[in-house]
Formats: C-alpha cells, sequence, structure tokens
C-alpha cells in the first residue's frame, strides 16, 4: 500500500466523510434552496422542490456513498 492509500485510508477511518457531505446537502443546500424557492412567487418553483428535490437528494446520496466506498 503506497502513502496515497495509507492516507485515503487513515481518512476512512477516522473522518465521517459521508456525515460530512450528507450535512452539507441537507444543512447548506437544502436550506438555500428552500430560500430561493420562498423568495419567488412562482409556483412551479415550489413544486419542483417538493417533488423533484427528494428524488434528487436520494440519488445523490446513494452515489456519494458509492463513491466513498470506492475509495482505498
Amino acid at each position: 500500500m503506497d502513502y496515497k492509500e495509507k492516507l485515503i485510508a487513515i481518512l476512512k477511518d477516522n473522518i465521517n466523510l459521508e456525515g460530512i457531505v450528507f450535512s452539507i446537502l441537507d444543512e447548506v443546500l437544502e436550506e438555500a434552496l428552500n430560500k430561493v424557492v420562498a423568495d419567488t412567487t412562482n409556483p412551479f418553483d415550489d413544486m419542483l422542490m417538493s417533488s423533484v428535490y427528494p428524488i434528487i437528494e436520494k440519488e445523490v446520496k446513494k452515489l456519494i456513498s458509492e463513491k466513498l466506498g470506492e475509495l482505498a
């Protein structure tokens, strides 16, 4: 195992990378999107946020979990 693989393994063991990324999605991105949606009078963005965002969020989290699982 080279130094890069060792470093990745150490980071995976000691840092909850998935938790950090999921928190950024849930607490930053989703909050920002909700703010943008709330600031408009356009009913379509409300509909998209409530119907499409949950699907996108689920798929993004699945992809993140897969990609992080591929590390080291």
